[in-house]
């Protein structure tokens, strides 16, 4: 295939993306199930053609940027305030305690149907299927009332970030021994990463206040941010606190002055806000053309022969009851009001993805298969679609 034919099939995907997107906004009927759909229809034209090309180096690319962007997405959406405070504590509770529940049960499962695999293996493999997908969240709540949709993007933005944190943790310690090293390395590494995120964040505050050409400082931005990502990578600190730490600063950063009583000359409020737009607007259509071709290419890369076999199907049923079932305890915990659609919307998604692709390949096993993703993505999808309709029907 040449160039210019694969540039006609992104640029038509992107373009179908914004339809699917439309009309799930008027049904209700999940964007990601018409991408993976258009992913599939891709891989049958592809096979029919007999045409290949190196899926896993894209899938590993898309999958680095990705996670920049949409971490950043999801931090600059994190808004901080006193009227707030209860809600953004139980929406946090909520996303880790589930987080942490559903690491276990699906660990669980999966050591009683391969004995052979070790704790570290079930983690790794669990830990993509436990966190809720604020891509698919997100574009989907637009249309509930205020409490209840600020909710949803609390819980699934912590849980998003809290599980790409977990994951990175976890492979950055896979060869410690002991579980008191271990728990030494995460906290001196998260300590660490905090400090150097906050001095970090206010560093690029004061150049951004003191550049001349403005009209290049979202890509002077984005370059310096994905260097530092890159650079705490390569000294196995948690980069993505840095990303995280930043757009909460930056989003919130009028609060911020009020509360702490900064001088302006520290942190001008009008630029800051100018920065914030900029940063909103490309992070808003970079996560959506990394979401689509994510989707997509997630798609193109399923092996039919293996999704609906015994295990995925028994291993894939009893965890999404368990997700359900987990999700409404929690729910009625903290919430003794009415909890639906609350309920139903609890996806997995793109971060899913990511981090299944990156599991590190001496991990790999051949008893899980992207078939066992599949398919919760798919039914925790229709799931959503169903409870949105419903709830949308009823009011």
């Amino acid at each position: 295939m040449n160039i210019f034919s694969m540039l006609i099939i992104l640029c038509t995907v992107v373009i179908l993306s914004t339809i699917f997107e439309t009309f799930s906004k008027k049904t209700n009927f999940p964007t990601v199930l018409s991408l993976l759909i258009l992913g599939v229809v891709i891989q049958l034209i592809f096979k029919y053609h007999d045409i290949d090309f190196e899926k896993q180096r894209v899938l590993e690319i898309l999958g680095n940027v990705g996670i920049i962007l949409i971490v950043l997405e999801a931090s600059l959406d994190l808004k901080v305030s006193s009227e707030k405070k209860s809600l953004i504590i139980k929406s946090f509770l909520i996303a880790f305690i589930s987080l942490g529940a559903c690491l276990c049960l699906l660990s669980s499962i999966f050591r009683l149907f391969y004995q052979n695999l070790c704790w570290v293996q079930c983690s790794l493999y669990a830990l993509p299927l436990s966190l809720v997908s604020s891509a698919i969240v997100i574009p989907s709540v637009h249309h509930i009332e205020e409490n209840k949709r600020d909710f949803l993007i609390y819980e699934s933005t912590f849980s998003d970030i809290l599980g790409i944190m977990a994951f990175y943790l976890l492979v950055n310690n896979l060869e410690v021994t002991t579980i008191y090293s271990v728990s030494i390395n995460i906290i001196s590494n998260t300590l660490l990463t905090i400090v150097v995120s906050i001095l970090c964040s206010i560093a690029l505050f004061y150049i951004f206040h003191k550049m001349v050409h403005r009209h290049i400082q979202f890509s002077v931005f984005m370059a310096i941010l994905v260097s530092l990502y890159s650079i705490g990578k390569l000294f196995h600190l948690s980069s993505l606190l840095l990303i995280l730490i930043y757009g909460i600063l930056l989003s919130n950063h009028r609060f911020l002055v009020k509360r702490f009583n900064l001088p302006k000359n520290w942190v001008n409020p009008n630029l800051s806000d100018e920065l914030l737009f900029h940063f909103k607007l490309i992070t808003d259509e970079g996560s959506f053309v990394i979401r689509t071709l994510f989707f997509v290419l997630f798609g193109m890369f399923l092996s039919f022969d293996n999704i609906f076999t015994y295990d995925n199907m028994v291993i894939s049923g009893a965890y999404i009851l368990g997700i359900y079932f987990i999700h409404f305890i929690l729910l009625k915990i903290f919430f003794v009001r009415d909890i639906t659609p609350e309920l139903y919307i609890a996806p997995r998604g793109l971060i899913s993805i990511l981090l299944f692709f990156a599991i590190p390949a001496e991990y790999l096993i051949s008893e899980v298969d992207s078939g066992l993703l599949f398919i919760v993505i798919v039914f925790t999808s229709i799931v959503m679609g169903v409870g949105l309709m419903t709830y949308t029907n009823k009011r």
